[in-house]
């Protein structure tokens, strides 16, 4: 019996081993493969797998248009270093067809940038030609000059002064203003001294534009970048100085204009307060209206009170003819109540002047 039990013992034991063996034998991966946990469709799915690099060309051809191959928000390193030496025609050439090929704007500004830290103004007139249509073209030179002004604000207002009016493109902000308001931005002086420079030049020491369309998107500028109280300096200082017979009533406008938001008739007191001449005059005939639209009484009694050297009559007709647009019966009951008023007669004369107008009743 006891040999009997050993001889089972024995031959369940064997039973078990081959069981194991079976199963290790079983699972064990075939020579020179790796064991790799399982993993499910949807886990594959959305495993990246990161693209393999691909050797830079040498050339000048522009990328590959196959849509398997992402735009880069920059350009290749390499491909500024060739640009840096290519021909103009190269460089036209080569980013034209990257845009051709579908690459996105934001690739050709950032070459540009690239370029036009070592020559912006041969960079300003490529990005003219660059682009597609007037908008595309607009976008690339203001790119280039917002770096050109940040970097070299003498240089690039030397440009602007010079040659702006020969880029601008029509329906968009002028090229000028958008040097100054850069300049205004980092350094609202300097954007100051040049234009009392250009205020100071002969007429034809500025081709491309005027003494006093510098000044006003000079102070344009200082206004939009809260510099008001500074613009309103320059132009009090200006309009003091030599400089007031460059001035037209645009520039006077502007800063009167910014005052007026809060109070006209603040704005008309500092014009008042400055001395008096064809643009000054211009500026309060046009603030005077601005001030009719809500108080056309008010406007109108107040222009009544100007001196003939302020303008007294292109003032209180120019409101009275926004009034008679405006509120035509108010405006007639008014010039009724008014008969004996020195203007009665010119405003008379501008109320049937209007074709459209009703006959004055006696």
């Amino acid at each position: 019996m006891p040999a009997l039990r050993f001889t089972l013992i024995s031959i369940v034991g064997l039973a078990l081993i081959a069981v194991i063996g079976w199963e290790f034998f079983a699972r064990k991966p075939k020579s020179g493969t790796a064991m790799v946990p399982q993993v499910d469709q949807a886990t594959i799915a959305t495993t990246v797998v990161p693209a393999q690099p691909q050797a830079q060309s040498q050339s000048l051809a522009p990328p590959a248009s196959d849509a398997s191959v992402p735009a880069v928000s920059r350009p290749d390193a390499n491909d500024f270093s060739m640009l840096k030496t290519a021909s103009r025609e190269e460089i036209l050439a080569y980013v034209q067809d990257m845009l051709a090929k579908g690459r996105p704007l934001e690739d050709v500004i950032a070459l540009l940038d690239d370029l036009a830290a070592i020559k912006p103004e041969f960079t300003l007139d490529l990005a003219r030609d660059i682009g597609r249509s007037d908008d595309e073209r607009h976008v690339l030179m203001l790119a280039v000059l917002d770096d050109w002004a940040h970097a070299d604000p003498v240089t690039a207002l030397q440009w602007a002064f010079q040659k702006s009016s020969q880029y601008n493109v029509a329906g968009n902000a002028s090229l000028l203003y958008v040097v100054l308001e850069q300049v205004t931005a980092d350094d609202p002086q300097s954007a100051l001294a040049a234009a009392e420079y250009a205020l100071k030049q002969p007429p034809n020491e500025l081709p491309g534009t005027s003494a006093s369309e510098v000044a006003r998107l000079t102070v344009e500028a200082l206004t939009k970048a809260g510099h008001t109280d500074l613009a309103r300096q320059a132009v009090e200082n200006w309009a003091h100085g030599p400089e007031a017979a460059s001035l037209d009533g645009a520039v006077y406008e502007v800063v009167a204009m910014s005052v007026a938001q809060n109070s006209a008739r603040d704005a008309t007191g500092w014009l008042q307060s400055l001395p008096a001449s064809p643009a000054r005059n211009q500026a309060l005939a046009t603030i005077g209206t601005v001030w009719a639209q809500g108080a056309p009484v008010a406007a109108i009694d107040w222009a009544q009170g100007l001196s003939p050297a302020d303008g007294r009559a292109d003032a209180v007709t120019n409101i009275f003819t926004h009034w008679l647009n405006q509120d035509r019966a108010a405006a007639m009951q008014w010039l009724a109540d008014h008969e004996y008023s020195p203007d009665h007669d010119r405003l008379s004369a501008a109320a049937t002047a209007d074709p459209n107008a009703a006959p004055l009743q006696p």
